[in-house]
């Protein structure tokens, strides 16, 4: 490794940039693992950014959590997030996250006023089993 290449971390959120005619789709990457959950730094950076470029309340939209042991995780970047007065709320919608529990773990943020929204699009673990023993 030469000495003056970068060091690769996952502090800071990857971009995907869109492009209509008129029209600009900014998607930042946050890593996200089961062990340890999502980069609260990444999100932290990715969501300060919108905000700082919003001119209104901003709801966060995240694909994710990826891991349902990420909720955890997760629960804690965004009652930090929730800190700063300008956030509208969360939504939240996962392909892969099973656990039945994610959405009470995950919308019960929104207690404070702030909607927190969470939608799956696969059978939770316990509907899986019931259907693969029927």
């Amino acid at each position: 490794m030469q000495a003056d290449a970068p060091l690769l971390t996952n502090e800071n959120p990857g971009l995907l940039l869109f492009r209509k005619v008129d029209r600009l789709l900014l998607v930042f990457l946050v890593g996200e693992t089961p062990t340890s959950g999502v980069s609260k730094t990444a999100l932290d950076r990715a969501a300060r950014f919108i905000l700082a470029r919003s001119a209104q309340p901003a709801t966060l939209r995240i694909l994710g959590p990826r891991f349902s042991g990420s909720v955890p995780s997760y629960r804690r970047a965004i009652e930090q997030l929730f800190l700063e007065p300008r956030y509208a709320g969360v939504r939240f919608v996962t392909g892969s996250a099973t656990n039945a529990e994610n959405r009470g773990n995950l919308e019960a943020l929104g207690l404070g006023g702030k909607p927190v929204t969470y939608e799956d699009m696969v059978e939770h673990d316990v509907r899986t089993l019931e259907l693969f023993l029927s």
